[in-house]
């Protein structure tokens, strides 16, 4: 037990085994991937250690290719088409 009563199996430190979805915390979106990937190149603009600031790039690279990733996926199941009233086909008639 942690004595600072924080559970490791279930934050989101670093070395925790578990992915966000198997944790229950939702699903990466490729439009959030690619906002943290603009915000890692604002920060490494803004950083002068060098070092960091390739890391960073190199983090936002890895982002935009899951973000791309995900979008090929998405392209694979396409959503229902949507009817003349704008609802999609899924949506029950509530009127």
């Amino acid at each position: 037990m942690n004595p600072f009563g924080t559970n490791p199996e279930t934050c989101g430190y670093p070395h925790s085994k578990k992915s966000l979805s198997e944790k229950g915390l939702g699903i990466v979106t490729a439009t959030y991937l690619r906002r943290q990937a603009a915000t890692l190149l604002g920060l490494s603009r803004s950083t002068i250690d060098l070092g960091i600031a390739a890391r960073l790039r190199t983090m936002a690279v890895e982002f935009q290719s899951k973000a791309d990733a995900i979008e090929e996926k998405e392209q694979d199941f396409p959503s229902p088409p949507r009817q003349p009233n704008g609802r999609s086909g899924n949506e029950m008639d509530r009127d």
